[in-house]
């Protein structure tokens, strides 16, 4: 969940003493967001501990972060800093890479280096 102006927040889903489903507050990132988008989570061919969360951020760009937190804080993933995004998009992925718009521009992040195959 990310509030505009707020930091990106994790919510863990547990049950009460009823067994009734409740979502618990488990993480927050150290650092505000723009917050104009909605978060993506990947995996590592679904290994627990292997998620990660992406967000295309209006003022920070493309930023990720264990998905898994560590001490109350979502852990910051070093990306390449795209620069500020357009409001309500979120990452696509495909060819080893993290694909975002910024204004008419798309931008590919991460990845092998060398030419990329389309099928």
């Amino acid at each position: 969940m990310c509030t505009t102006g707020q930091a990106l927040q994790a919510w863990a889903l547990t049950t009460d003493s009823l067994g009734r489903p409740n979502f618990k507050f488990a993480a927050e990132t150290n650092f505000t967001l723009g917050c104009h988008g909605t978060p993506t989570v990947t995996t590592l061919d679904g290994t627990p501990g292997k998620g990660v969360v992406w967000m295309s951020d209006s003022s920070k760009g493309l930023v990720a972060f264990h998905a898994v937190p560590v001490g109350g804080l979502l852990v910051e993933i070093p990306v390449t800093r795209t620069g500020g995004l357009m409001k309500y998009q979120r990452p696509v992925f495909g060819n080893n890479r993290a694909y975002v718009q910024s204004g008419a521009n798309v931008i590919a992040v991460g990845g092998t280096p060398g030419p990329v195959t389309y099928s």
